[in-house]
């Protein structure tokens, strides 16, 4: 045989049946499945147990009933505070559980929530070993992915504490507005009162000196003008607390109103004042509309202009500027003095009723106009304060109006 001719081939390999080649395929799909579902479960078991991790270690109560209200499953606070288990509730009810009132609430609020098909927030009461609680429960149908209603869950949180604060807030305040009302009553009334005794006061001692000027020493005709001087300023005292009364008991409905025609009201009642200390006024080029109560923030701009007026500086003139600035929601309102100032200690406390920085015999009033100004303020929702002057002289009262009567600023 020639070195270079091939030995005959022997014969092929029997090619595989396609039974076989079908069976492995099958085999490796359903190995591949078995592994699958071991995956899935594996899943579910992991997703259940964080389910339930999350469920027992939430400080609400959670359980999920059937439709005929027998339990499903409860989580381990309310194992905890109504004494079982959820091996032991299974297919028990709430009148199992608790007294008829009781479960017939609960049973009838289930039934709500299976009727409509929606999610509702029920306020229900409790009997625990510490007595009776009251949890906010919302209440929601359980579906399967076909849509069909299973059951219904319901999750409970414990507002006992923020339910007995609420109600001693509100207990409190409704003294609160009860002594506030008196208050303002008392004020009224005594104001009123109180006026008609100083007049005769005031009007026996003048007559007393006009008829008998000449028969009493000069002694006590300054005893008598202390007196008359006491009468007159305990009525201006009484004057101003029944005006502080008046904010709230007397206001006006807001109506929307041009702030600038406010101011030239306000300004206009000054005018002797402001003429007699020789005061140059500088305005803001246009002033916004506002819902306010018109009276109230004339009287407010007057007693701010006066108060720049009253603590001016004798050594330079005197300027007062009235501004306003828009911001988000609010307008603000200034009225800037280059007076005395204020120091910043005593920022707060001109604000309080009776409140002076200064004697009678320097600067005369009763303390009673910037407590005015705040509660007007208030009245309207929005806020008071000062800071200092941008030229580093007097001061600047800053107050702000919501845009919307009655909001906050």
């Amino acid at each position: 045989m020639p070195a270079d001719k091939a030995p005959p081939a022997g014969p092929a390999p029997p090619a595989p049946s396609s039974d076989h080649s079908l069976f492995e395929q099958r085999t490796r799909q359903l190995m591949f499945e078995v592994e699958e579902r071991k995956r899935a479960e594996e899943s579910l078991r992991e997703s259940e147990a964080r389910l339930r991790a999350i469920l027992d270690n939430t400080t609400s109560v959670v359980c999920v009933k059937d439709p005929d209200g027998r339990f499903l499953f409860v989580n381990s606070r309310f194992e905890e505070l109504f004494h079982t288990s959820g091996a032991q509730i299974g297919g028990e009810t709430d009148h199992d559980l608790f007294p008829p009132e009781v479960a017939d609430e609960l049973r009838a609020n289930d039934l709500a929530v299976l009727e409509s098909g929606d999610t509702i927030e029920f306020e229900e009461r409790m009997p625990l070993d510490d007595g009776v609680h009251t949890y906010i429960t919302v209440r929601f149908p359980m579906r399967h992915a076909d849509g069909k209603v299973y059951g219904v869950c319901g999750m409970s949180t414990d507002i006992t504490d923020r339910k007995a604060a609420e109600i001693e807030v509100a207990r409190k305040s409704q003294a609160l507005e009860k002594s506030n009302q008196d208050l303002q009553q008392f004020a009224y009334v005594a104001s009123h009162d109180l006026q008609e005794p100083l007049r005769m006061v005031t009007n026996y001692l003048q007559l007393l000196v006009r008829k008998h000027g000449g028969e009493v020493n000069e002694e006590a005709r300054e005893f008598i003008d202390y007196a008359v001087d006491g009468a007159k300023r305990m009525n201006s005292l009484i004057r101003d607390l029944l005006e502080f009364s008046r904010v709230e008991t007397q206001g006006k409905p807001f109506v929307e109103t041009d702030i600038g025609e406010i101011i030239a009201d306000s300004l206009k009642n000054l005018e002797p004042s402001i003429r007699d200390c020789g005061a140059a006024i500088l305005e803001a080029d246009s002033y916004p509309t506002l819902a306010v109560d018109a009276g109230q923030l004339t009287r407010l701009f007057q007693n701010l202009v006066g108060n720049a007026l009253k603590y001016r500086d004798p050594d330079r003139p005197l300027e007062i500027d009235i501004g306003a600035t828009a911001q988000t929601g609010r307008w603000v309102f200034s009225v800037a003095d280059n007076g005395i100032g204020i120091e910043d200690k005593y920022r707060e406390r001109v604000f309080n009723i009776f409140q002076r920085l200064h004697t009678r015999e320097t600067y005369e009033g009763t303390g009673i106009g910037l407590a005015v100004a705040k509660r007007i303020v208030e009245r309207h929702g929005g806020h008071i304060w000062i800071e200092d002057n941008e030229g580093g002289e007097g001061c600047r009262f800053l107050f702000s109006i919501p845009t919307h009567a009655g909001g906050e600023a």
